[in-house]
């Protein structure tokens, strides 16, 4: 089914997913594209919509995971496969870029975004929360020690790192180096796993693959629901599934 594109170009109550973040996130991609049909010779504001595009995958996607969302996997291939083609454009966009972007988030939307409808729980856009409460400041605090040194410094690590970015969110190499910190913990804790035989690895191994693999498309400025997807998952991993290795590394 081929759903008519709005003239004007804006989102409009037929596109409610009823996930208000979501839902917000989705009106400002209308923006973006709407901006980028209007001034197709700025690439500051198709950077713009590809870094708009990018953290909105990341939000939709984080809920996915979240709710074990039985299409996710469907509905991140489409996910990269648009966000591969906008940031294979330059300017000037020409009318099929414009049309192509247009129609995709519209078909997108209405053809497969409504699927996940009532399904993603009541939420209303990443989980700020969780079984355990966020500490404010954002900093590391003895209900988070695993017992293992090495593992606790480096979980300090992440926290300041987390702390950095919400601080500092236009700043890229604070979020490079985030990602760097993160990739070298889970490397630290997998090596341990590893060595130990720990029956939970494959597990926690594909915890920490999806985690990274979202940092990774993550972009400066870090929005709100960035930041807060961030901090709440270290708290839930710490605390549900870091918490059962401890004594178990020998």
């Amino acid at each position: 089914m081929s759903f008519r594109i709005p003239t004007p170009y804006a989102w409009d109550e037929s596109f409610r997913v009823f996930y208000e973040q979501l839902d917000e996130e989705h009106k400002g991609l209308f923006n973006g594209i709407f901006a980028c049909a209007e001034n197709r010779n700025d690439a500051q504001k198709l950077a713009c919509l590809v870094s708009l595009v990018n953290d909105h995958f990341v939000s939709e996607e984080a809920m996915f995971d979240e709710n074990d969302y039985a299409n996710s996997v469907t509905h991140k291939a489409a996910h990269d496969e648009f966000l591969n083609r906008l940031r294979g454009l330059a300017v000037p966009l020409d009318d099929a870029a414009v049309n192509y972007a247009k129609n995709w988030l519209v078909q997108h939307i209405k053809g497969i975004d409504f699927k996940y409808k009532g399904k993603l729980g009541k939420d209303t856009g990443r989980k700020a929360g969780g079984p355990f409460a966020i500490p404010e400041p954002f900093r590391w605090d003895e209900s988070f020690r695993v017992f293992y040194e090495l593992l606790d410094e480096e979980h300090k690590g992440l926290f300041n790192g987390i702390f950095n970015c919400s601080k500092y969110r236009g700043d890229a190499g604070k979020l490079n180096s985030l990602i760097e910190k993160v990739d070298d913990h889970f490397k630290s804790e997998e090596a341990l796993f590893d060595e130990r035989d720990y029956e939970g690895s494959a597990n926690h191994k594909k915890a920490h693959d999806d985690f990274l693999r979202k940092l990774r498309k993550l972009s400066v400025p870090l929005d709100d629901g960035a930041i807060n997807y961030a901090k709440n998952w270290l708290v839930q991993h710490i605390k549900t599934i870091d918490f059962k290795y401890r004594n178990q590394l020998g």
